[in-house]
């Protein structure tokens, strides 16, 4: 019965963020920020201390998150596959907002342009002949993204051309509230495609691991530098579970609230070696951001489920400094 009753408000609020205009939105434009990809890219951050973003390998196609288990079909409704138009192969995670827009990581759309990508959703197995298919019109970097500064504001934003039809297992995600603090020790579920190790596969079938959110201060100390405010780690203690390449882009999640906290941005290579936790983009610190940006860009789609509420208005403008 709880199931039952948890299904039936995923659908209402489905319907509630789906009370927008439909229609093909405008041509496609550039994407913001510069070019170059970094996927795969590399970045160092101290003494003997080779970092690597958890980006695409497309050419393979089995596997799982390090140590995961496989997810059931309709668990993460809101999670998509970022693939390679060309290919269809694999590239990253994301998660859908409402029907017309996307969170994702920076990296993993930086110097790419909308029409070289596309998105599947619906279903727990990647496929690249995938019949469920978004396209995408407009991607938004955030302004402040900097890979030479550990990878800050590792966030962006997908607009698509055609608004995503809700069902049983295509669902919008509730984010945090803006700012919201994330208890220290709190037990969080990780969702993805990636690799089963450095140099292992991609997996078919949507895998999830349970991990723990570790404060900012034992962050920083196990990984050796101080990392930004609007970043958090997660992994184990003793570690060899969590992301891998191609879980980049993907959800970070609090399970009993069903709330995206953070989007899957660089971990230490080889993966989930301790003590070095994975790094993830802090959703909360980005609310009012993702708001102003649909707001701007398509005030028809704005509406957004944050913490218990339906949010439609736009926030103040913000200081991106």
């Amino acid at each position: 019965m709880a199931r039952l009753w948890c299904t039936l408000l995923l659908i209402v609020i489905g319907l509630l963020l789906s009370g927008e205009a439909t229609g093909e939105a405008g041509a496609g434009e550039e994407l913001q920020g510069g070019h170059g990809n970094v996927s795969n890219g590399e970045v160092a951050e101290g003494e003997n201390h080779d970092k690597a973003v958890a980006g695409a390998a497309e050419d393979q196609q089995d596997g799982k998150i390090v140590n995961g288990t496989l997810a059931a079909q309709g668990e993460f409704p809101y999670i998509l596959s970022l693939r390679r138009a060309k290919t269809g192969a694999h590239s990253c995670g994301a998660t859908l907002l409402n029907s017309r827009w996307v969170l994702t990581a920076a990296h993993c759309v930086r110097g790419s342009k909308p029409e070289q990508l596309n998105l599947q959703y619906g279903s727990n197995q990647i496929d690249r002949n995938a019949s469920q298919l978004a396209w995408i019109a407009a991607i938004h970097v955030h302004p402040g993204y900097e890979p030479e500064d550990k990878y800050i504001h590792d966030i962006a934003l997908l607009q698509l051309k055609v608004p995503i039809l809700y069902s049983r297992s295509v669902q919008p995600v509730r984010l945090p509230e803006p700012l919201q603090q994330i208890e220290e020790n709190s037990s969080a579920v990780l969702a993805g495609w990636g690799l089963n190790a450095t140099g292992g596969a991609l997996q078919v079938k949507l895998q999830k691991a349970q991990l723990h959110v570790f404060s900012d201060e034992e962050c920083s100390r196990r990984h050796q530098t101080q990392l930004h405010r609007s970043q958090l780690c997660a992994g184990l203690p003793e570690g060899w579970k969590g992301q891998c390449s191609g879980d980049s882009g993907g959800p970070l999640l609090l399970p009993a609230l069903d709330t995206q906290i953070g989007i899957v941005s660089w971990s230490v290579k080889p993966c989930t070696r301790p003590p070095y936790p994975g790094v993830f983009t802090e959703v909360s610190a980005y609310v009012d951001w993702i708001r102003q940006t649909v707001g701007r860009h398509d005030p028809q789609h704005s509406r957004l489920w944050i913490g218990n509420l339906i949010v439609a208005r736009e926030p103040p403008p913000l200081d991106t400094n």
